[in-house]
């Protein structure tokens, strides 16, 4: 796992916790108060669809936000790249990559967590890669 956008606030409304229909209305309900997720809505939203419409993504994304993680610590937790290859991982979204469709362990030789760790991950990215998501969200490798 990279990096996904996590700013955690109460009552937030996490765009990609909503099915894609939805997504739309998910980003204009953030208004103001939601600096990450009003960044990410706006430049983001062919990831966020791609995210919506791909079963366990929208529940890992906000499994992310809710825990304040980003990167490897998501899945990895407190383990190193190593260990967390190797099986022993304990992060707080683990269990939540491992029960979407497709969901597995990542290893050295296919780091995929599966397909809606692979649509959570392009999220991050995108937030990672546009200089003003990063600033206002936290995110990073």
């Amino acid at each position: 796992m990279q990096s996904t956008p996590s700013t955690p606030s109460e009552g937030n409304t996490t765009p990609a916790a909503v099915d894609a229909d939805n997504v739309s209305a998910a980003c204009a309900q953030l208004g103001t108060n939601d600096a990450c997720g009003a960044c990410v809505c706006e430049e983001c939203g062919s990831e966020l669809d791609a995210c919506a419409n791909t079963p366990g993504c929208p529940e890992i994304l906000a499994c992310v936000r809710e825990n304040g993680c980003s990167g490897t610590d998501c899945f990895c937790g407190d383990a190193s790249l190593p260990r967390c290859f190797a099986g022993d991982s304990d992060g707080p979204c683990k269990a939540v990559v491992l029960a979407a469709p497709g969901g597995k362990e990542p290893t050295i030789n296919d780091p995929s967590g599966g397909p809606a760790s692979d649509a959570a991950l392009a999220v991050g990215e995108c937030a990672e890669d546009d200089d003003r998501c990063s600033d206002v969200c936290d995110v990073g490798l």
